[in-house]
């Protein structure tokens, strides 16, 4: 069905847009959606091979350039099929106009999960097609630029975003648009890690102190994310033990008076013997010498590519979609 580059949310009547965000947090939920950015096109393999949905993927070639894909529903078989244009197919994508398939695929689960096949399209009024693809690129936007997340990236280029999404440059601005969001295009820019998207670094750091690369003179990332840790005063030292929960602290020590643990995060002296920088509670690696901090290396937190699902997913829960 038709893509549609500009539109307002308040087209779509309120209730439709409850039922939107009601229908894609289920979405999630069953297909276990954590990470971002999404490819759709790995996604219709995961449907197609689950047993939550009867879904078949096809192409054609042979079909005009406006065509890029429709949606289709057998009541008979009760089953879905949702065909391509194979001629505008590039994958994996490349460049920006490759992407434009994420979103179509994306458009068109829309039409399936929102439920605007069991009725054909030849009953529905223009207008009432209208709202449906309107529902569809909602969907769509998403599913591939959730709000909560997408708020907070870094706009340092506009490309650089919709690369991280998976989108087309055009879709990302729409979505910019329907959030009404334009002053994102013109932002401050941050430093972010390009690997693991931590945005806390101190004067001196050579190293992030979340996934222990070593800090590049422009670091470009575009997901900001913000680490858990343990609570710590102004010595690093833990507020209550990790272990035990004794909050008495250490005196004259670096452990727990009862159980022993090292509750100061400390340098590990992995990579530098005589390194003695003190880390924040989340800090993973010294950022001056790159070894393991004793929280990281005690196991107190979790290494950050086992974390930053938990936290994007945490964000989607309780955020806008």
């Amino acid at each position: 069905m038709n893509h549609i580059d500009n539109y307002t949310i308040e087209q779509i009547p309120e209730y439709r847009r409850k039922f939107i965000d009601y229908k894609i947090r289920q979405f999630f939920s069953t297909y276990f959606i954590t990470k971002w950015p999404v490819d759709c096109v790995q996604l219709l393999d995961t449907i197609a091979n689950s047993s939550e949905l009867s879904l078949q993927v096809g192409t054609v070639s042979n079909v005009s350039s406006n065509f890029d894909a429709i949606s289709i529903y057998n009541p008979e078989s009760d089953d879905y099929q949702i065909i391509l244009n194979r001629n505008k197919i590039n994958y994996p994508f490349k460049e920006s106009k490759d992407r434009r398939l994420n979103f179509t695929i994306a458009h068109e689960l829309g039409h399936v999960i929102l439920d605007h096949l069991s009725i054909s399209d030849d009953v529905k009024t223009p207008n009432e097609r209208y709202i449906e693809d309107l529902e569809a690129n909602e969907f769509a936007g998403r599913l591939l630029m959730p709000q909560s997340i997408l708020l907070g990236c870094n706009f340092y280029s506009l490309e650089a975003v919709a690369d991280f999404f998976n989108v087309s440059v055009s879709a990302l601005t729409t979505r910019i648009q329907v959030l009404r969001r334009l002053d994102l295009l013109n932002p401050k820019k941050s430093i972010i890690c390009t690997q693991c998207g931590n945005t806390e670094k101190s004067t001196y750091s050579v190293y992030c102190m979340i996934c222990g690369s070593k800090w590049q003179d422009n670091e470009d990332g575009v997901l900001r994310t913000y680490y858990k840790g343990i609570e710590v005063n102004g010595n690093s030292e833990a507020i209550a033990c990790p272990i035990c929960g004794d909050d008495s602290g250490c005196f004259l020590s670096s452990n727990c008076k009862s159980c022993g643990a090292n509750i100061i995060n400390t340098c590990s002296k992995e990579h530098n013997p005589h390194c003695d920088y003190h880390s924040p509670g989340n800090g993973r690696y010294c950022e001056i010498c790159g070894s393991k901090t004793v929280f990281f290396k005690s196991s107190y937190i979790k290494p950050w590519y086992e974390e930053q699902p938990e936290l994007v997913a945490e964000a989607i829960a309780q955020g806008d979609l």
